[in-house]
């Protein structure tokens, strides 16, 4: 991990520390790092949605087994962004494949 030093005004400070013991957190940093991490949820979130009414307004065209096979692949090598063990992601992956027409 690397680190980040970071100057804030007393009061910004202040409400870190506070935010972080009133939700649990064991260190300010921690609390930092977790508002970070849903943060890019949050962008991710909206990239998605955006790609997904792109297509859903272009051409459409039926998925080949090459096309299942890239998306399967791309999903598995990011399944640690979604899940930091991935084993969710992962046991999701690994389940048998229902068969497609």
């Amino acid at each position: 991990m690397t680190t980040l030093n970071l100057g804030l005004p007393e009061a910004m400070k202040s409400f870190v520390d506070h935010e972080a013991a009133r939700r649990g957190y064991e260190s300010p940093a921690k609390y930092l790092q977790a508002l970070i991490r849903e943060e890019a949820r949050r962008r991710a979130k909206e990239e998605l949605e955006a790609k997904l009414l792109e297509g859903l307004e272009g051409e459409s065209s039926p998925m080949t087994a090459d096309d299942w096979k890239s998306l399967h692949e791309h999903v598995a090598r990011h399944a640690a962004d979604c899940d930091p063990k991935g084993s969710r992601m992962r046991r999701a992956l690994n389940a048998p494949r229902r068969k497609t027409a």
